[in-house]
C-alpha cells in the first residue's frame, strides 16, 4: 500500500503537545520549531483507521491482556516481514507509557 506523506495535517489548537505547548517546555518561548518530540504529523494509515472503527463497535473498552500468542505472533511476524529477522517471544514485554 502507498501512503501520502506529503499531506499536511495542522495539529495546532488540538491540545497537541508538540505544537500547542512549546512554551511549556521552553520557558515561554512559543516561536520555536518543536523538534524535541518524536510526534509525527502524518495521517493514520487506512488499515489502522478501519481496525479502530471495527473495535469501536464492540461498545466496551475494558482492559485487555497483552501476554498471549496472537499478540506476540503479530510482533514476531512484523519483524520477520519488515526486517527479515526472528525475535524471541520472551523478549516481548509490556511497558506502559
Amino acid at each position: 500500500m502507498k501512503y501520502n506523506f506529503d499531506e499536511t495535517i495542522n495539529r495546532k489548537k488540538t491540545y497537541c503537545t508538540q505544537w500547542d505547548f512549546i512554551g511549556d517546555r521552553f520557558n515561554g518561548n512559543n516561536d520555536l520549531l518543536p523538534f524535541s518530540i518524536s510526534d509525527m504529523d502524518f495521517a493514520v494509515a487506512p488499515e489502522i483507521m478501519e481496525t479502530i472503527k471495527k473495535i469501536s463497535k464492540q461498545k466496551v473498552y475494558g482492559y485487555t491482556r497483552w501476554n498471549h500468542a496472537y499478540y506476540k505472533n503479530a510482533i514476531k511476524n512484523h519483524f520477520k516481514k519488515c526486517y527479515n529477522t526472528g525475535i524471541d517471544e520472551n523478549m516481548i514485554v509490556y511497558s506502559p507509557s
